[in-house]
């Protein structure tokens, strides 16, 4: 009976002892690796080499490999949590290749708490620095809104035109879409530099130059004055043929060298007509002509001069 009962014990230990040794082969074939990432922005594709890691357990090693969208770059190290990181985390420098690829090495951990091999992956990025350029053909100035930018981020440009000119459109090559004739422009950002220039064309009003200063009318026959008796300057007026229109509120501003001082005396005048003014400046050798002139008579004429500068309002 003694023995009977023995052998009964054994056999039941036998089958309690298989029974959980196939739980736990069951439990630990059931437990796929599980890889936890955290990627930034830009990260277009990632995958294990090899590809089937269903049967990996703790301590197996394999690859990653991550490639980042054109425009981007990794922002730092990459951050792994594995069986070599001690229950802590490791930074893992990566660089990437021509194509923006780059891989490394996992070595799986294992969960104690849940019973499966895992990895932890962060990867961090940021956006390529553009350059964008702007500028013109003259006749006007252009500015963008930021010297660089990444992909995809909203750049704006506008364009200022000279006196006498208006803006046009846009050119470019880059690649960019850009609808040419607005003002401003707003285009996204692509994964390389930016070059564009603003095209202005004339308005057709020929008293305006980009100088800012306006154009003198038809000049009449020069003339010399026909007294000396002024204190420091002189001029005379003649009237010629066939005047244009003058702008009536035209500024016109004209450099000189030296100061000009004393009082200017208005000839004779003709409204209507275009005379020509001589100014002369007195100095130790005699009478120098200083510059001369020419605009259309009207009942007055309003003149300013200070140093550097005469200007005069018709």
């Amino acid at each position: 009976m003694k023995r009977s009962f023995g052998i009964v014990s054994r056999i039941v230990f036998v089958l309690v002892f298989g029974a959980l040794l196939s739980l736990f082969t069951s439990v630990e074939a059931k437990a796929n690796p599980v890889i936890r990432t955290e990627f930034g922005e830009g990260v277009a594709t990632w995958s294990t080499d090899p590809a089937n890691i269903s049967n990996y357990v703790e301590r197996d090693a394999f690859r990653i490999i991550i490639v980042l969208e054109n425009g981007y770059e990794l922002d730092g190290d990459i951050t792994i949590s594995d069986y070599d990181s001690s229950g802590g985390t490791r930074s893992q420098p990566v660089v990437l290749d021509e194509n923006n690829q780059g891989e490394f090495i996992v070595k799986l951990a294992q969960d104690a708490e849940n019973y499966f091999p895992y990895a932890y992956i962060r990867v961090s990025t940021k956006k390529k620095p553009y350059d964008v350029t702007v500028n013109s053909g003259g006749h006007g100035s252009a500015v963008s809104d930021r010297a660089t930018a990444g992909v995809n981020d909203q750049v704006t440009l506008s364009a200022t035109p000279d006196p006498g000119y208006e803006f046009d459109r846009w050119e470019t090559n880059s690649g960019i879409t850009i609808n040419p004739t607005d003002n401003p422009a707003t285009f996204s950002m692509i994964a390389g530099p930016v070059s564009v220039r603003a095209k202005f064309k004339s308005t057709g009003n020929a008293s305006s130059s980009s100088s800012g200063t306006t154009a003198t009318t038809t000049p009449a026959p020069r003339t010399r004055p026909k007294d000396d008796d002024d204190d420091d300057h002189h001029h005379e007026d003649e009237a010629a043929p066939a005047p244009k229109p003058v702008d009536p509120n035209a500024v016109i501003g004209m450099s000189f060298a030296g100061n000009l001082t004393g009082n200017v005396r208005i000839g004779p005048q003709v409204q209507g007509l275009i005379a020509r003014h001589a100014f002369l400046m007195n100095t130790p050798k005699g009478w120098k002509e200083a510059f001369t002139f020419n605009m259309t008579i009207n009942d007055k004429a309003d003149y300013s001069l200070k140093k550097g500068m005469l200007s005069f309002r018709i």
